[in-house]
């Protein structure tokens, strides 16, 4: 038996003016789909500590099935926030958030399991006679608590003129809190601004620029900035001038840019109602990842820094 459930209050004292503010529950069990999977199995190199750093290969249940004792996800969110729109053209939003997760459902990195072998009594089957690892599962686990808030803030006007219309906007997520603790037993862990390959974490700032220009339908221009803050690396560098000490990631911005127009007036004796080309470039920079120690052997933080580097493309869409 499992029950949701949700409530809102909005309040405008003005016109121009919204308060609101919401509170809602959730309940999330492991998805069907991967639950009637038959287990798959797969063999891992790994390093045991208790072994002395020994790295061998073992056998792993990777996915499908219910892992024993895999209880459903629950969350609890809570939100005060407010809209204030002085004119037509110009619109400000503010929203405070406080979110709490129990038991959710996630993949560790394997060696995370091994590491934390007393967290997850089970999962890492040694021989009795020798003490190696016979096999693992890697399966999903719960962590037992996330507990995260903080504050999204948005700006977005309008300019009209005769060269055309002018749109900036800007989006920003400050985050406050980002505590997790893997299970009833473990320490409650900030990871807030700190690279957490086992679980969940946040950089504290991500902010969105955004600047459009539009003339008539014909033509549109457009430049976006994607900032992160910095935020540490949660392994130390092991050799080297660096070595016992954390590397620091993220504090890097990236700009895209896109320009599309239509080709209607060249095309004008054509069948087709509407011709425009599209050409941009993600990553305009060209902003490479920096080291991460702790992503293992991508060497990269995937979640925040794109490999591919700057990316250039063209689209040519026609309406009949």
């Amino acid at each position: 038996d499992a029950r949701t459930s949700a409530v809102g209050l909005e309040f405008r004292p003005w016109s121009s003016l919204m308060l609101r503010a919401t509170h809602s529950t959730a309940f999330k069990p492991i998805l069907s789909y991967s639950a009637v999977q038959n287990p798959l199995e797969r063999t891992a190199s790994i390093t045991d500590p208790r072994m002395g750093g020994t790295r061998y290969v073992v056998d792993t249940i990777a996915t499908g099935g219910v892992p024993p004792e895999l209880a459903p996800e629950r969350s609890w969110t809570t939100t005060v926030g407010a809209t204030y729109r002085p004119s037509s053209s110009m619109n400000v939003t503010l929203t405070l958030w406080d979110t709490k997760f129990r038991d959710r459902i996630s993949f560790l990195a394997l060696q995370s399991i091994i590491d934390n072998e007393a967290l997850y009594p089970g999962r890492v089957v040694r021989d009795a006679a020798s003490g190696l690892i016979d096999s693992v599962d890697g399966r999903q686990v719960n962590i037992s608590l996330i507990r995260t808030s903080g504050v999204d803030l948005g700006m977005d006007w309008s300019w009209y003129f005769g060269a055309g219309s002018l749109h900036p906007s800007i989006a920003a997520t400050y985050v406050h809190k980002y505590e997790e603790q893997l299970t009833p037993e473990s320490a409650l862990q900030d990871w807030r601004a700190i690279y957490n390959r086992a679980g969940g974490w946040a950089p504290k700032w991500k902010v969105v620029p955004r600047l459009t220009w539009e003339h008539q339908n014909w033509l549109r221009l457009m430049v976006a900035g994607r900032y992160v803050s910095s935020y540490q690396d949660a392994v130390a560098y092991s050799s080297g001038p660096m070595a016992g000490r954390y590397g620091t990631l993220g504090n890097f911005w990236l700009m895209d840019t896109n320009v599309d127009f239509s080709l209607n007036k060249i095309f004008a004796r054509s069948p087709f109602t509407d011709v425009r080309l599209a050409l941009g470039a993600t990553n305009l920079l060209n902003k490479l990842p920096d080291y991460c120690v702790a992503c293992g052997v991508s060497g990269y933080d995937s979640s925040q820094y794109d490999i591919m580097g700057r990316t250039i493309y063209a689209e040519l869409r026609v309406g009949l």
